[in-house]
């Protein structure tokens, strides 16, 4: 019995060998690629750096815009100003429907701008339609011309990808901006169970 098990030892050290073998051959003729040691690493430091453009894309939303002149206009408030001034005579049902928000949302903003002078409201049937003044309009020309020259960095930035470098990125934010949206599905999910309750 002993020596049947000396002779299964070298067979199998045999085999061993052949196999190291060709695995050296296979990794001269594939590509070198990343060690699993170094993933979590470039994970973290890529989710990082998404999440460092998530917070000051944030903060970009978050603060006012002047338009060259001196009333501060929040992104709401913009987002109406656009509807409104580039198609007059909408209602509130129709402002929310465009910007894909809620009336009381739309109200909101359209309030502020009757506050600053920037919109009229006038009655209409049921409800009131809303137009820009002189003041909104001279805004509203301006207000594509500014936002140009806001991301023209960023439009320069992307300007020197090649277009394979484009389609990469444009796969990876197409596949991110999915994952994300499953992320929120399942965030909601706890509050879908409480609104059932």
């Amino acid at each position: 019995m002993k020596k049947e098990k000396k002779s299964k030892k070298p067979a199998e050290k045999k085999n061993s060998k052949k196999k190291s073998g060709k695995k050296k051959e296979i990794l001269k003729t594939a590509e070198v690629k990343p060690s699993k040691t170094k993933a979590p690493a470039a994970r973290i430091d890529l989710q990082a750096a998404l999440s460092e453009i998530a917070a000051q894309y944030q903060m970009i939303e978050s603060l006012p815009r002047f338009y060259g002149g001196d009333i501060p206009l929040y992104l709401s408030e913009t987002s109406a100003l656009r509807v409104i001034g580039t198609t007059p005579g909408l209602n509130l049902t129709a402002i929310a429907a465009a910007l894909n928000v809620s009336k009381s949302a739309v109200s909101k903003s359209t309030s502020k701008l009757l506050e600053k002078g920037l919109v009229t409201k006038e009655r209409s049937l049921r409800e009131g339609i809303f137009n820009l003044t002189d003041d909104g309009q001279a805004l509203y020309s301006r207000m594509k011309a500014d936002e140009d020259h806001l991301v023209e960095g960023v439009d320069s930035l992307i300007g020197h990808l090649n277009s394979a470098d484009k389609k990469v990125i444009s796969n990876f934010l197409t596949g991110l901006t999915g994952e994300l949206e499953k992320i929120i599905n399942k965030l909601k999910e706890p509050l879908e169970d409480i609104d059932e309750k």
